[in-house]
């Protein structure tokens, strides 16, 4: 049967004309080549997200070490940690960051294990620029706020909006902060000795 198969598969191809054989064999090739950049880049991709899984893995176990002890243990149940991370997300995904959700998420952080609990949630997801010519940003929370955040000055309109103002203004945050120190002062504030 099989050499039936072979055999008739081979007449087809001799009966072809020519220019039929050449583009079955430039659609061959190129085929060939495309599943190889697929794979060369999946590859790659692996040898990339190793660091982005060594830190999620180390927020889990920072979290178990923190909540192992009553003092140091977080203040948000696991669903709280999860939202959390989820607002996070979606401040940071799409076109534009909104930067005051990601200010507000970080203020229900209390404590390092809070901190922990919120980047073990977020473990490791792919942010959308929401530019289609942009790749998007894989990685962890912190890289991920890194990457949003700019080291640029706070805009002074931040200030102007009611309710958003004064909430700086209590966390000690002036227009000559940045994006990246304003959340820093944020976490350092509520007693978090992590910073971005």
């Amino acid at each position: 049967m099989e050499n039936l198969k072979k055999t008739e598969l081979y007449k087809t191809w001799q009966e072809l004309p020519p220019w039929a054989k050449g583009v079955v064999a430039i659609a061959g090739t190129g085929v060939a080549i495309f599943a190889g950049v697929k794979i060369y880049g999946a590859l790659k991709g692996l040898n990339k997200d190793k660091g982005n899984r060594s830190e999620s893995s180390g927020w889990n176990k920072e979290l178990d070490k923190l909540n192992s002890n009553p003092a140091t243990r977080s203040t948000l149940s696991k669903l709280q940690a999860d939202t959390i991370a989820n607002q996070m997300f979606g401040a940071m995904d799409g076109l534009g960051t909104d930067e005051e959700t990601l200010y507000r998420s970080a203020r229900q952080i209390k404590n390092d294990a809070d901190w922990a609990a919120v980047n073990a949630a977020y473990g490791i997801r792919e942010v959308s620029s929401g530019l289609f010519w942009e790749k998007p940003f894989r990685g962890t929370l912190s890289g991920a706020l890194s990457n949003e955040l700019s080291d640029d000055k706070l805009n002074p309109t931040y200030f102007l909006i009611p309710g958003f103002g004064p909430f700086l203004a209590l966390y000690g945050i002036t227009s000559a902060d940045t994006e990246i120190s304003t959340f820093n002062k944020i976490l350092k504030k509520n007693g978090t000795k992590y910073q971005l």
